[in-house]
């Protein structure tokens, strides 16, 4: 299940930065990836409390720390 979540966060992410690009409604895409940020963090957050270590399938490491240093 968590490997499962793990690439759905990583392509949904992906998937809103390329619609981000092209779309007409540029805020609702902002909006949307400070959602995705906001629950990447956590997922993140609670893996780290566990004593685990997330690595990244979908984006770079870069992309990813990128992610977790947003407000």
């Amino acid at each position: 299940m968590i490997a499962y979540r793990r690439k759905v966060f990583q392509t949904s992410h992906s998937d809103l930065r390329d619609r981000l690009n092209t779309t007409n409604h540029p805020t609702l895409y902002k909006n949307l990836l400070r959602g995705s940020y906001n629950h990447w963090q956590a997922f993140v957050r609670q893996i780290e409390r566990q004593g685990g270590a997330y690595t990244p399938q979908v984006l770079s490491q870069q992309e990813f720390t990128a992610i977790l240093v947003q407000d």
